[in-house]
């Protein structure tokens, strides 16, 4: 009281221009309150939803009060359709008259506000205005949003009445707001349809939860008896199909005064709804079952229904929402999957017979074996299962079933046929092996010889003759390529039987000396050698020695390793000289006439551009060979095919002897 008569006293001794009448109480929202408490009293007392006879007698009272509180006739519709809502929400919507009479008044409100759009609004009639169109629309839209909810529970009458109420409060509320505040609202069918959408979806929810709790079903009512995900399904299809009549016996008539097909709209939506949860449902299948057939056919009894829902109330516009099922091409695809893996089972069982079968007959009265009998079984228990399917469109499915069967038998019946004949029954001739033997040895040997230059020059070639002292021979010693011949030979060795390990192992001793060579010899240009690296390579090549001597396993003897490192020691030897060195050991000694081969009594050297050529003969001491370095040298003196011949050129100058080409390098 003491914070109003402050209010109040403020307002008393406000100073009002000249010729402008100050009233006490005309500041909102005061004013207004007040006004609404007076206008309160037309209600009676003893009936909350009656109208007091002498209501226009008390509204002419009223209306004296006006000049007081500052309120004008646009203000006093708008307080008295608020009024009048009110009333009706309090009184628990069970008096239509009260929501008609709020309509009544809202015309009115809707009048004035046509009237006065072009001109400047009073900003106190503009507050009152937008609060309490802006709560009657929110409060009857929150409704409509979920009137299965609000009006599902009670008689057919009472609901429609309401819903009808609810209506035309919301639309009529918000035209009036939309045609004076925004704009872009929208407004009669569109918003009809999205109440419905929401409303139905909802619903749907309900129903879904309700079956997915075990509770009673909001529709049908009685006790949900499944147990799994397919029963829940099917239950849920019939509550679906239930809800849709539902909603077009109770609801869409009322609906249809806003909303030209209420119900194609409700059946589309709830068509989605159930399709959404049969399109998980589907995806988590793997295999055609009984469960999975009668949630099919469920979801088919439902299309059909909702179809004929929409078709019926003229609902063509929302045809094209509904998705079809396709129940008829699933079941196809699942039968298809079904048939396909019968067939599997059976050939299965088939190349089980061939493996371990005896082919003895199980007793006298039944001279068969036992695969048959199982074979017999898998196919009398396939198509019972098949037939057994609720399924109609299964005749093409049924003829690729008998046709896989059928193969089956064949094939069973081919290799029946096919288990023994006279030939078998002979003895084998007299025969002696004695060329294969030869041969399979040759074989043996040359695939051996194959393997190991495959193994050493191909799989590693990065780490041998690739690698070797590339670059230098300090930095690329031979250890990385042991690493790799030793786990190579122990895989070999694990890999091949005992008497081939001996020829494997001594054909891949043999490529790695050729291949310790051929660096040593022919190695490109990007090795070199020098006096220095002698200890080196000698040592790597005592390395390469050790290695088959150890990791042979006993199947190379260290005399052959010894015979077969001859050659390439020799080589390393002449690298730990120098040229004088190699001249007084190397003696210009000329071969007898006999010692010479007959294709190189006429041999000529062929040198290229650039290279030198001369003839060192015993006889002629003045013909000695061309000082060189020791590098070139060396090489000039190993390659030539007779001592007499000397070349000497550039590195990497290839020279012609008899048809074969060799290079000059370091």
């Amino acid at each position: 009281m003491r914070a109003l008569c402050d209010a109040v006293l403020a307002l008393a001794w406000r100073s009002a221009p000249a010729g402008e009448a100050c009233h006490w109480a005309d500041g909102y929202p005061l004013n207004v309150l007040l006004y609404v408490s007076l206008l309160q009293g037309i209600f009676d007392l003893r009936d909350e939803t009656v109208v007091l006879d002498e209501v226009d007698e008390l509204l002419e009272l009223m209306r004296r009060t006006w000049a007081t509180l500052g309120i004008n006739r646009m203000l006093h519709n708008v307080c008295f359709a608020w009024v009048l809502f009110q009333q009706y929400v309090a009184t628990g919507q069970v008096e239509p008259d009260l929501a008609g009479a709020a309509l009544a008044v809202l015309a009115e409100v809707a009048a004035d506000a046509g009237a006065r759009q072009d001109n400047p609004r009073d900003p106190v009639y503009a507050r009152v205005f937008s609060t309490a169109l802006g709560a009657i629309r929110d409060w009857s839209e929150k409704r409509l949003l979920d009137y299965h909810e609000w009006y599902g529970n009670g008689g057919t009458g009472t609901c429609t009445a309401a819903l009808e109420c609810a209506l035309s409060l919301a639309l009529g509320a918000g035209k009036i707001i939309a045609e004076s505040v925004h704009a872009d609202h929208e407004c009669g069918g569109d918003r009809v349809d999205y109440y419905i959408r929401c409303s139905m979806r909802s619903a749907f929810t309900k129903v879904l939860e309700s079956g997915l709790g075990q509770e009673n079903g909001m529709v049908s009512g009685h006790q949900r008896d499944v147990d799994d995900t397919s029963g829940i399904l099917t239950q849920l299809a019939r509550d679906t199909e239930e809800l849709a009549q539902w909603e077009r016996e109770c609801f869409s008539r009322e609906l249809r005064r806003w909303h030209p097909f209420p119900a194609a709209v409700a059946a589309a939506t709830l068509h989605g709804c159930y399709g959404v949860v049969l399109k998980q449902y589907l995806g988590k299948a793997v295999c055609l079952t009984d469960e999975l057939v009668r949630v099919l056919h469920a979801a088919g009894r439902l299309e059909k229904a909702l179809v004929q829902m929409v078709v019926d109330d003229d609902g063509e516009p929302v045809v094209r929402e509904v998705v079809p099922y396709d129940v008829e091409s699933v079941v196809v695809g699942f039968l298809r999957t079904w048939v396909e893996e019968r067939l599997r089972v059976a050939r299965e069982c088939l190349l089980r017979a061939k493996d371990t079968e005896s082919w003895t007959a199980r007793s006298k009265n039944e001279p068969y074996a036992q695969s048959a009998v199982d074979l017999m079984k898998l196919a009398k228990a396939t198509l019972d299962e098949f037939f057994a399917i609720p399924v109609s469109a299964r005749d093409g499915m049924l003829q690729d079933l008998a046709d896989g069967l059928g193969a089956v038998f064949q094939d069973y019946v081919s290799f029946l046929a096919s288990c023994g004949n006279k030939s078998r029954l002979l003895a084998a001739p007299c025969c002696h092996f004695d060329h294969a033997r030869t041969a399979a040895q040759t074989a043996i040997a040359h695939v051996a010889e194959v393997a190991a230059y495959r193994l050493i020059f191909f799989d590693s070639h990065h780490s041998f003759y690739d690698g070797l002292y590339a670059g230098g021979v300090a930095d690329a010693r031979i250890r990385p390529a042991l690493r790799t011949l030793k786990q190579n030979l122990s895989l070999l060795v694990s890999l091949l039987v005992d008497r081939a390990q001996p020829v494997a192992v001594r054909e891949v001793m043999k490529a790695s000396f050729q291949a310790f060579l051929m660096v040593l010899l022919a190695g490109g240009n990007h090795r070199s050698f020098t006096r220095e690296d002698h200890g080196m390579v000698e040592e790597d090549l005592r390395s390469l020695k050790r290695a088959f001597c150890t990791r042979g396993e006993g199947l190379v003897a260290e005399d052959v390793v010894e015979s077969e490192a001859e050659v390439a020691e020799g080589v390393v030897a002449l690298m730990g000289q120098t040229a004088e060195r190699i001249k007084s050991n190397h003696p210009p000694l000329s071969p007898t006439v006999d010692e010479i081969p007959p294709e190189w009594k006429e041999a000529e050297v062929e040198a290229p551009t650039g290279c030198r050529s001369s003839r060192w003969k015993q006889e002629d001491p003045t013909g000695s060979p061309p000082a060189v370095e020791d590098g070139k040298w060396i090489l000039a003196l190993f390659v030539a095919h007779q001592r007499e011949n000397w070349i000497v050129g550039k590195t990497g100058q290839f020279v012609q002897v008899k048809g074969i080409r060799l290079q000059i390098t370091e």
